[in-house]
């Protein structure tokens, strides 16, 4: 008799666990949570294919084209971890990261701003040790532009820190 009363299982294209639980426990939100499931399957399809674009252009001549698209995707990376919640957002914040590393360290400041805005003091650890390397690695190539090499700490370094 319990064999009867199974109701089918709503598919999702990523089969998650939390939306075959809400159908099996016979949940109200079923529905609205394939609606958000593909939803946030858009989202995450539109952002990973902005990085293969940019991958596209990373080992060819058109250098300037790729720093374009990497600091629209960037700047819309922002928005979309401002929007998402919990482990999506931490994913956006890992691709923003990534990206800012690798073609868009020009906006190390405003990605910083953005995530102390969307994190505050809650910041993952993890997240905060990269974005730190990443100031670092900035300010590290600054220095190394502008000819001044300081092995160590000056009184201006520690007043800035």
């Amino acid at each position: 008799m319990n064999q009867n009363k199974q109701e089918a299982v709503p598919t999702s294209p990523f089969g998650s666990r939390r939306e075959r639980s809400l159908a099996q426990n016979g949940h109200q939100d079923a529905a609205m949570s394939t609606g958000c499931l593909q939803e946030r399957s858009e989202r995450i399809k539109k952002a990973q294919e902005a990085i293969e674009t940019l991958l596209l252009y990373r080992d060819s001549e058109h250098r300037h084209q790729a720093y374009k698209i990497a600091v629209r995707e960037v700047r819309w990376l922002i928005g979309v971890a401002r929007t998402f919640d919990g482990q999506d957002r931490e994913w956006a914040t890992r691709k923003l990261l990534w990206l800012t590393s690798w073609q868009a360290m020009p906006l190390i400041n405003e990605v910083e701003k953005a995530l102390n805005e969307i994190f505050g003091e809650a910041m993952p650890t993890r997240l905060a040790g990269w974005l730190a390397a990443l100031v670092k690695k900035q300010k590290d190539y600054i220095r190394s532009k502008s000819g001044v090499h300081r092995p160590g700490k000056t009184a201006r370094d520690r007043a800035a820190d």
